[in-house]
């Protein structure tokens, strides 16, 4: 028993490292951690797709392009590119369509395309497309302006400038018509008066500038017009 007793404690002795020991296991460390982190980075995110001919950059794709611009139809371009690179390009919306390339087009295409949960992607997706001569992901480029709240919305907000601009500047008009016609007319300014009043509920305003006015109104001009040079 005594000898066991002994042996236990010899067993748990401490290990010392020298400096020199110590910096190498750390730095063995660190280059392990770096080369996990850089492994998972690769797992997530994947290599660099390789470059493939042009004529097959978009093999597989099946398409139905929809670009309208200032209400014109320019889909032709985008159509003609996207068969050069082998996507097959369809007249129609149908059940096989994995892309539909949107641009200022009808909701209705849009509501569909969400339906059939294809990609909804914008021309700029084709140009990436063409320029990387591989098949970039879709969801960095989706279509603009494809909801129900917000379709032609520079259409949209730029009528509403133009239209609300007419109307500030019909009422700058009226506005200078009435203050000539109010200083020509004195008669105008007790209108004015009996308005305000109206609008504030004050009855006794508006009797009191109502009698008033009935008084110019029986009053010669050349007793309240000033005639003076």
């Amino acid at each position: 028993k005594d000898q066991k007793s002994w042996k236990k404690p010899m067993q748990h002795r401490f290990k010392f490292e020298s400096p020199t020991s110590l910096c190498r296991r750390r730095a063995l460390e660190k280059m392990r951690q770096n080369s996990d982190s850089s492994d998972s980075i690769n797992a997530n995110y994947g290599h660099t797709p390789k470059k493939v001919p042009f004529e097959q950059v978009l093999k597989g794709v099946v398409a139905y392009v929809e670009i309208m611009s200032k209400n014109k139809d320019r889909s032709a371009g985008a159509k003609a590119l996207m068969r050069a690179m082998g996507a097959d390009v369809k007249d129609t919306i149908t059940r096989d369509v994995t892309h539909v390339v949107f641009k200022d087009g009808s909701f209705r295409t849009y509501q569909k395309a969400k339906l059939l949960k294809v990609h909804v992607v914008s021309v700029l997706w084709i140009e990436a497309v063409r320029k990387n001569m591989y098949r970039v992901p879709e969801q960095k480029y989706p279509a603009l302006g494809t909801d129900a709240s917000d379709l032609d919305a520079s259409l949209i907000c730029q009528q509403f400038q133009r239209d609300y601009a007419d109307v500030i500047q019909d009422e700058l008009n009226r506005s200078k018509n009435l203050n000539i016609q109010s200083k020509t007319n004195p008669l105008e300014s007790y209108s004015a008066d009996v308005i305000n009043a109206g609008q504030s509920c004050d009855f006794n305003s508006m009797v009191s500038i109502t009698t008033d006015l009935k008084n110019k109104q029986n009053t010669p001009k050349s007793l309240y017009l000033d005639t003076s040079p």
